[in-house]
Formats: C-alpha cells, sequence, structure tokens
C-alpha cells in the first residue's frame, strides 16, 4: 500500500467579534505527522501477515481519542464565535455535541453553559453545569472551571431574585425561586431565596416553612448551612411578634375599617387567617354594598347574603339569575338598592324578577335595570312601581318601550318616584311618557333619550317640582344608575330658601327698580339645571317654547345646537330669539355646542347673563375673536373650556389678548383647552400670566411648538404668586422631558396627569419626582416610553407613596 500524504485541516481567517479587539482569528493547521493513525495503513498488510492484530487496534484507538480532543476543540471553537455572532442556536447544537462526542470533558458543559448565559436563560446554564460536575471526573482540568461557571450562575439568579423582589413583582421572583430549588436541590441559595421573598411579602409562616424544608434537604457541609439556620431563627422570631391588629380593635371600629374596603379587598382580609376570615364575614357594615363581576364570587355572596342591602349585578346572566333566586328566597331581604346590567349578556326572564320584586319591592328604593337589544320582554315599567312603593330613584334602560310597559296606567294610584332615567333607542311617543309621568308628581329629576316634541309639554303640565331635565346628553345615558354625577336635587323648601338669598343679592347688585319688581314675582317652581342636545326627532321651535317657559329659575343651561340633525345647523334664527338670555341674573352655567352658531348671538346671549361662572363652548367652528370681548366682561367668570375647533375661526392673537386682560385679575381658575387647533406658541406664553389659576388641560393641541412648551413650564416655574394646583397633559407631542421636569419645580402645584405624550421617558419622570416638592398625585398613562420599573423605582424618591399598577400600562402614585 502506498503511503498516504500527511493530513491537514485549514481553517480561514475570521474576524473575531467576541473580543474587545477587532483582531483575526490565526489560521488553525493540525498536522496529523506524528500521530501513530497515519502508518497503520503502511502497517496493515505486515500486521495481517505478522498476525499482529493487538497492535494495530491499540494504535488505531490511540488516533481515535487523538482526533476526538481535536475535534471537540474545533467544536469548541466554532460554538463560541457563533454565541458571541449572536447565532445561539447553532451554537447550542455544537455544544450538544461536544457532549455527546466527550461526556466526560468539562469542555462542552462549559461551552452550553455560557451560551444559556448569553440568552439569559440561567436555570438552564445551571442545569447544564450542574450535569457535568457530576458526570467529569475531579482529575479533568477544567473541573474548576465548571465549578466556578456553576457557583456564577446561581449567584446571578440570586441577584436577580433580590431585583425582582425590591420591585414587588414576587409571582415572577417566586418562580425562578422555585426554579433554582429544582434544579439544584442540595444548594441553599433557592431556599434563602424563596424564604426572603416570603418575609418580604409578611408571611413569617412561609418562610419558615421554607427554611425548614432547606435545611431538611442542604448538606451540613454547605456554606450557608449556618446562614439558613440564622434565617430560619429570624423568620421564627418575625412569627412570634407578630400583632393580630384585629383582636385589639373593638368591633366597631373593625366594623368601620372594613366597610371601606371593597370586595376584592375583602377577600384578601379572609385569606389572612381563619380568625380574620370569621371576623370579616360577621362585620355586617362591610358587606351592605356588594357588587357581583364573576360568578366565581358567588359563594361569598350565599354566605353573606343577610348583610346586603346595596347590590350591583354586572356579571353574566347565570350569576343574576342565582342573585335573583336567592332574594326570591327572602336570603337576601331588606335591599334597599339594585343594580343590574345586562347590555352584553342574556337577562333572566320576566317571572325571575317579578318573584324577585314581590320579596324586596316593600324596601327597594334604587333600581337600576338595562336590558339588551335581544331582550324583547323587559318586566313592564309600571309594574315595576307598583310593586316597589318606596322606591324614588329608576333607572329603565329598554331597546323598546312598548305600550305593554306602561299597562295599567290609568289607574289614580300616585308614585313617589324623584328620579328617573329612561331610555330607549326609538321615539319616546306622548301616550307612553304621559303614562308614567301623570303617576309621577313627585320628580325632581328626568334624564329622557329621545322623545317626541309634544313630549316636552308634558313635564310642566304633570311634574310642577322637577328641577333636573336632560334630553339626549349621551355622557348622561351612557353613566346612567349613578345619581351623584347629577347636580343636587332639592327639595321644595331648601329650593325655596336658596331662592330668597339669591334674590336678596341679586337686589344688591341690580340697579334697574324694573327688574328688581320682575325678580320679586319670581316662580319657586321650575328647572334649576335643563340640558337639551337636538335631534331630527325635536324641532327647534318646541325646544324655544320649553326653554323660555323655564326663563326665571334655570341656572345651569346645556344646549346641543344642531346636534345630530345636518339641515338643522342652518337655522340660528330660533335660538336669537330666545327670552331666557334676555338681562337673566340667575345663569350660572352654560354648555353649548355651537356648530356654525354666529358670533353675535353667542355674544348678545352672554353678554345678557352677567353672572355667568362656568362656559363650555364646543364645536367652536363658526366663531371668532369678537367673542373674547364678550368673555372679558364677565366679571365672574372662573371656568372656561374650549373644545373641537379644528376650522375655528378663532386665533392665537385673540387668544393671547384675553388672557393678557385677565392676567391680574383675580377671577379666571379653570381653564381648558380640547382639540382646539388656534392654540399655539402666544396663548401659551400669555396663558402663564395669569395667576389666579388653578387647573389648566390641554388635550390634543397639536399647534404648540417645543420651544414654547419649555417657555411655558420655565414661566410656571418662575412664578411667585401662581396658585396652580392641578395640570393635565393628554396627546401632547411637544412636551418634552425639560419641560416636564421644570413643572415639578411649580410651588402650588400637587397634581398631575400625562397620558399618551410620545416623548417622556423614563428619565424626564424620575427627574420631576426630584424636583417635585408639594408631590400629591401623579397619574401616567399610555406613555410607551416610560417603563413600570422606573416607576417602582420612583416611589423611593417619593415617601409615603402608594402604588398600583393596572392592566392598560397606566401608573398612579397617591400620598
Amino acid at each position: 500500500m502506498s503511503k498516504r500524504k500527511s493530513s491537514t485541516i485549514q481553517l480561514h481567517s475570521v474576524k473575531r467579534r467576541y473580543t474587545a479587539n477587532s483582531g483575526m482569528v490565526k489560521s488553525c493547521t493540525c498536522n496529523y505527522d506524528d500521530n501513530p493513525w497515519q502508518n497503520l495503513f503502511d502497517m496493515y498488510d505486515q500486521a495481517i501477515s505478522e498476525k499482529d492484530y493487538q497492535e494495530v487496534a491499540r494504535s488505531a484507538t490511540t488516533a481515535i481519542d487523538h482526533l476526538t480532543d481535536d475535534f471537540v476543540k474545533l467544536l469548541d471553537l466554532r460554538a463560541r464565535a457563533l454565541s458571541y455572532g449572536k447565532e445561539f442556536s447553532q451554537g447550542l447544537n455544537d455544544g450538544f455535541k461536544m457532549i455527546n462526542e466527550s461526556p466526560m470533558c468539562a469542555m462542552g458543559y462549559i461551552r452550553t453553559g455560557h451560551i444559556h448565559g448569553l440568552q439569559g436563560n440561567l436555570v438552564k446554564a445551571l442545569e447544564v453545569l450542574l450535569q457535568g460536575l457530576s458526570s467529569v471526573p475531579t482529575s479533568d482540568p477544567e473541573y474548576l472551571i465548571l465549578q466556578r461557571d456553576a457557583r456564577e450562575a446561581e449567584d446571578r439568579m440570586s441577584h436577580h431574585i433580590a431585583a425582582l423582589g425590591l420591585e414587588a413583582k414576587f409571582d415572577i421572583a417566586l418562580r425562578i425561586a422555585w426554579d433554582l430549588i429544582n434544579v439544584h436541590r442540595v444548594s441553599s441559595t433557592g431556599y434563602m431565596c424563596a424564604g426572603n421573598l416570603h418575609m418580604m411579602q409578611g408571611r413569617a409562616q412561609a418562610a419558615i416553612e421554607m427554611f425548614q424544608t432547606g435545611l431538611k434537604q442542604v448538606p451540613e457541609s454547605d456554606s450557608n448551612y449556618s446562614v439558613l439556620m440564622n434565617k430560619l431563627q429570624e423568620a421564627t422570631e418575625s412569627y412570634d411578634k407578630r400583632l393580630d391588629i384585629l383582636s385589639t380593635l373593638p368591633f366597631e371600629l373593625m366594623s368601620c375599617a372594613f366597610s371601606l374596603l371593597s370586595m376584592p379587598e375583602l377577600t384578601i382580609c379572609m385569606d389572612v387567617s381563619k380568625s380574620w376570615k370569621s371576623r370579616v364575614l360577621q362585620c355586617t357594615e362591610a358587606w351592605r354594598r356588594l357588587e357581583v363581576n364573576s360568578k366565581y364570587e358567588m359563594p361569598l355572596v350565599k354566605t353573606v347574603s343577610e348583610h346586603i342591602r346595596h347590590l350591583r349585578i354586572d356579571a353574566g346572566g347565570e350569576s343574576t339569575d342565582t342573585c335573583l333566586r336567592l332574594i326570591s328566597d327572602r336570603k337576601i331581604c331588606n335591599l334597599e338598592t339594585l343594580e343590574i346590567d345586562t347590555v352584553f349578556r342574556q337577562a333572566p326572564t320576566v317571572r325571575r324578577f317579578f318573584s324577585a320584586f314581590r320579596e324586596t319591592g316593600p324596601t327597594l328604593r334604587i333600581l337600576n335595570l338595562k336590558f339588551a337589544r335581544a331582550n324583547s320582554t323587559p318586566p313592564p315599567l309600571i309594574l315595576i312601581l307598583d310593586m316597589c312603593p318606596k322606591l324614588t330613584h329608576l333607572t329603565y334602560h329598554t331597546w323598546n318601550l312598548r305600550r305593554q310597559d306602561v299597562k295599567g296606567a290609568r289607574s289614580s294610584k300616585k308614585f313617589g318616584l324623584t328620579h328617573l332615567d329612561l331610555f330607549t333607542n326609538r321615539s319616546i311617543e306622548c301616550p307612553e311618557l304621559e303614562a308614567v309621568l301623570r303617576r309621577c308628581p313627585k320628580l325632581l329629576c328626568l334624564v329622557l333619550y329621545k322623545c317626541s316634541p309634544n313630549c316636552l309639554r308634558l313635564i310642566p303640565q304633570y311634574c310642577t317640582l322637577i328641577e333636573y331635565f336632560s334630553l339626549n346628553k349621551t355622557n348622561i345615558t351612557k353613566s346612567s344608575g349613578q345619581w351623584e354625577q347629577i347636580p343636587n336635587v332639592n327639595n321644595y323648601q331648601t329650593n325655596s330658601l336658596q331662592l330668597v338669598r339669591e334674590q336678596l343679592q341679586q337686589r344688591r347688585l341690580s340697579t334697574n327698580s324694573v327688574q328688581h319688581e320682575q325678580q320679586q314675582q319670581e316662580q319657586v317652581n321650575g328647572l334649576r339645571s335643563l340640558s337639551i342636545y337636538t335631534s331630527d326627532i325635536i324641532g327647534p321651535q318646541g325646544v324655544v317654547q320649553f326653554i323660555n317657559s323655564n326663563k326665571d329659575t334655570v341656572k345651569e343651561l346645556s344646549l346641543g345646537i344642531g346636534e345630530g340633525d345636518r339641515s338643522f345647523t342652518t337655522l340660528i334664527q330660533p335660538w336669537a330669539s330666545l327670552v331666557l338670555f334676555e338681562w337673566n341674573y340667575q345663569l350660572r352655567k352654560i354648555e353649548f355646542s355651537l356648530e356654525r352658531c354666529s358670533t353675535s348671538i353667542l355674544c348678545t346671549m352672554m353678554g345678557r347673563c352677567p353672572n355667568l361662572e362656568a362656559i363650555k363652548l364646543d364645536r367652536t367652528g363658526s366663531l371668532t375673536d369678537e367673542v373674547f370681548y364678550t368673555l372679558v366682561d364677565l366679571a365672574k367668570l372662573h371656568h372656561l373650556e374650549l373644545a373641537g375647533g379644528t376650522n375655528t375661526r378663532i386665533t392665537d392673537e385673540g387668544l393671547a389678548w384675553f388672557f393678557n386682560q385677565v392676567a391680574d385679575e383675580n377671577r379666571l381658575r379653570i381653564i381648558c383647552f380640547s382639540d382646539l387647533s388656534p392654540v399655539k406658541d402666544n396663548t401659551l406664553v400669555s396663558l402663564a400670566k395669569v395667576k389666579s389659576l388653578q387647573k389648566i388641560t390641554i388635550r390634543r393641541c397639536q399647534g404648540v411648538s417645543e420651544r414654547a412648551m419649555d417657555q411655558f413650564a420655565d414661566a410656571l416655574a418662575k412664578s411667585p404668586t401662581l396658585s396652580l394646583q392641578d395640570i393635565t397633559f393628554h396627546a401632547m407631542a411637544t412636551i418634552t422631558n425639560s419641560a416636564l421636569a421644570r413643572m415639578g419645580e411649580i410651588k402650588s402645584l400637587t397634581d398631575m396627569t400625562v397620558t399618551r405624550c410620545s416623548r417622556i421617558d423614563d428619565e424626564g419622570i424620575q427627574e420631576l419626582l426630584n424636583r417635585w416638592k408639594t408631590f400629591k398625585r401623579l397619574y401616567i398613562h399610555g406613555c410607551f416610553r416610560i417603563r413600570h420599573t422606573t416607576m417602582y423605582y420612583c416611589q423611593g424618591r417619593v415617601p409615603q407613596a402608594f402604588k398600583s399598577l393596572d392592566q392598560d400600562n397606566s401608573t398612579q402614585y397617591l400620598i
């Protein structure tokens, strides 16, 4: 056999991306001239003839061992290069090949663990390294390196768990700690990390159990065995010193404290211990108001059913049906408030409602019912009133108000209903509304969504005491049932006394004796708050007549001119003839939606109401700067909102002139801009000069430059007499970190809201809280550059701060 040439393996030079320098990998040449395997082919014939087979086998085995070692070294070289080149999957393949080719060599385990560490998968890295420690003999020259890497992986995991614990991410930290325990059960690191997390959560009993488990699993030769024993002793002492605060409080104080908690918070309190659970369940005041949002809360509802007095059901049809069955069975008795929302769910049957109302009707005072479109047979309205004689507040939302719903209205029986919210998708006809109003003579508040033009005349005919009326105002109907959002509606006597005081005050302010005589003859009964947003089913003339009939009593007026009817927007003349605005001294607040309304008509109406205190103008597309001349003359104006003026004729100069005029006057306290394109640099510069401002809100005003925003913040921070307390920015891309941090130097500022401001990041929030000395509340939402970890860091910068993170990526801090 001819002599074979020596084998040479040549690797081309490649760039080393994993080192600090940019040197080149030297060409690696493996020459096997000195290895015995190259002569095996020459010795083969001679060995066969001499029958020396064992010598050939020994020589081949030696050559294979040399080739395997060199092959593993080449795989290690390639795996290292691939891993530093971010090609982790290919590097891991080479690492596992090294382990398979040479399982007794530490090199493969070290390289595979190193690649897992670069990926951030410390659990996998530690698992591979521990596998290597159990497979590689201690005589291996790299065994010590393997031990060192395993300790470093454990330390890195321990530091990561501690960092998550400081950020209050206990669930994630505990999961990693359990992974560490499962991978290395004889190490004390995992048990100490898990026990420390339990101690940070205040769960001393769980920490004791964890430390005890660790002492059973960890050998005494472990270097941290004594530390684990000390941790157990500290946890035991902490558990012995714990104070059960409920056992020290009188039952009255305990009930008062629990009554302030929500249902999820009460559930957490019951999970503390059995004694806490029994005390919470015995607390009657805590369960008087209950809100059911899920079917999983029904077992708790059944347990505390006898304490419930105010029940709100916002869950599936099964939960609603179960609650109504509890009411029918008198397990929930003496109910005063019942709210049921079935807008997006299947409602219970009418029979189930009647069975429940038959039991709880005599005590029910507030009832809110919302039915979906699919529910074609809601319980009739009049029958509900018959079964609930003490009912004062009723919200009744249905897709169609049928004549059957008011069947039986011919009876002479009267109801004591004072608040009625009636929502239907189709127009409410006169017979239907009349059937309800004629039996509710004590109505003080009426909210309607759609009614025919002739229905307006029925309100003063049957309900002479009504004080609040709203028609088609969507933000009222959407939040129906929340009567606290509606202005206070007092009784007849209170209104009479208040009216007398206002008459005396107006007499002092008025200079016309004829006006004095007219005010003395002012009627006591009438609307105090009126909100009408017109649609295609109500003509302007009927609205004007209805407003004029209440011109002597109305104090708050909201009008939507041309709402929902595009052809009506050009009919300005009926609104110009409103008798309401002929020198009215009682009107305090107006809210207008002014699409294509004449500026002169608006100025005339506002000019004849000198006691106006709050003005909100929406859809200001037809207004000009002349409106500011009228606003300057209103001496009591303290609240101004301008919105919806993308194509408005109001200018930046007009706004700046208005703020310059009122800068030194102590009247304007609240200002709000929403979607107003004229708000630009001059407006902000002049707005900063108004010293009486207490609240500023700027939403989606894209005409402001970054430079003007910086000047605005600087002027507010430098003002020594500024009384600004609350500021809100929404969707303002021009506000930067520097401007936000500068606002933290405003001496009187206590509340701030920043939503959807794309240029605010972690640095800006940290700098803001470092400078903000009067911090009370900060609300952040939709700022994608701000991380939760930043807000946790800021907690340490703000003493006595309470934090809450929501699912919508919003963060709120309160003192």
